[in-house]
């Protein structure tokens, strides 16, 4: 079975992700940007990953569309963000991408956050959003982590995080 393993990166978080589970995966990693049609025609398996900004994963219609047209017919996602890892958040995610359907095409991992090495749009949407969170009565324990996690830099990455990814995609190599 041959995989691809492709990301969109902001941060570089989500890159490291990608080349953490290239290597696992025994395959190779691809910026999204560099990706053409003729690279996917040949994937069985694409497994792409994308920073997370507003619960959208970035990236991730523009690969849709490029496998689509390379007649891939299965992808996996991984979306990449600073909310803890937990059931609730990947729910949001879930809805946000993909609607509601519960299926083991989505997961998550912890990234890193620097504001100061964002632009100034993303720098701007995170400072409105801070403030947004701020301003709630009651916060749930997840968005409390957050906004003490956009409050300094901070690095969650950690190669652990790709291990049910890993399992899942090599359980599903064997049964093909």
């Amino acid at each position: 079975m041959r995989i691809l393993v492709v990301y969109e990166s902001k941060t570089g978080a989500t890159e490291q992700y990608a080349q953490w589970l290239a290597e696992e995966l025994g395959t190779q990693s691809l910026a999204l940007e560099s990706c053409s049609i003729a690279q996917l025609q040949n994937c069985d398996l694409i497994v792409f990953g994308g920073s997370v900004h507003g619960g959208i994963i970035n990236g991730k219609k523009k690969l849709f569309r490029l496998a689509e047209k390379a007649g891939c017919r299965e992808v996996v996602c991984f979306a990449v963000g600073i909310r803890p890892v937990t059931q609730r958040t990947l729910g949001l995610i879930r809805r946000s991408n993909f609607g509601s359907a519960e299926d083991g095409r989505l997961f998550y991992f912890r990234g890193r956050f620097h504001e100061g090495g964002l632009d100034q749009r993303n720098r701007t949407m995170v400072r409105i959003y801070r403030s947004m969170l701020k301003r709630r009565r009651m916060l749930h324990p997840e968005d409390k982590e957050m906004l003490e996690a956009m409050g300094c830099s901070c690095d969650f990455t950690s190669r652990e995080q790709i291990m049910p990814l890993v399992h899942t995609i090599k359980q599903r190599v064997r049964y093909c």
